[in-house]
């Protein structure tokens, strides 16, 4: 089917449909926001949004996904490090922005349970581990045998779940990184060789270590 072209007016009330549904995601939580408080916000009339979107959860869906698309472009689109770092430099990336939006996070974290948009996210991710990955393939960093869009998925869905603990208060902040990085190697160090599986294995005893300490000061 060809997409529909939206006409400049059409393109001007989508944008501020969805800064708006972000926004107040963001200050009022998913279970407090209603769809006439989207519409009133907005200043589009409650019966265009139901023809439009359908409910609450099909509109805040399109709107973080489009919000998500835009940072992992971003990211994909830095075309530095490559291979086995930048696995790490994707992971890090998203948590950074996971980080600098807590309150939105938190918030996001109530409705995320929808499968379609859990798949959403995942898919995106996945694309841009899937590229690393074929990098170190192509480094002789990692082995022959193993599927690259199986590890790509792991990674995303392994760190999708750490953000969702940290959304729910699972642990601080500071441990964040230190907690991305550990995944990371969780998946890819019984398949990586060469110089990447020597660099994980240095790797996993100095990023243990800093988060041990970490844990041991929050408790």
């Amino acid at each position: 089917m060809a997409e529909v072209k939206l006409t400049e007016r059409q393109n001007k009330r989508r944008t501020q449909i969805m800064d708006t549904a972000r926004q107040l995601l963001a200050s009022r939580g998913y279970e407090a926001l209603t769809m006439r408080d989207l519409a009133a916000e907005s200043e589009v009339a409650l019966k265009t949004l139901y023809r439009i979107y359908g409910n609450k959860d099909k509109l805040l869906q399109s709107a973080i996904a489009e919000q998500y698309r835009g940072a992992y472009e971003a990211i994909d689109q830095d075309t530095q490090p490559v291979g086995l770092d930048r696995v790490f430099f994707i992971a890090e990336s998203i948590a950074a922005r996971v980080l600098e939006e807590a309150s939105y996070i938190k918030a996001l974290s109530k409705m995320t349970s929808s499968q379609a948009m859990l798949e959403t996210l995942t898919q995106l991710r996945t694309e841009m581990y899937t590229k690393a990955l074929e990098q170190m393939r192509s480094q002789d960093d990692l082995c022959d045998f193993v599927s690259i869009p199986f590890l790509a998925s792991s990674i995303g869905v392994h760190i999708g779940s750490l953000f969702r603990s940290w959304a729910n208060d699972g642990f601080g902040s500071n441990e964040m990184f230190d907690r991305v990085r550990m995944e990371v190697i969780f998946v890819l160090s019984p398949f990586a060789v060469g110089h990447a599986r020597e660099r994980l294995q240095t790797m996993t005893k100095q990023v243990y270590n800093d988060l041990i300490t970490k844990v041991l000061r929050r408790s």
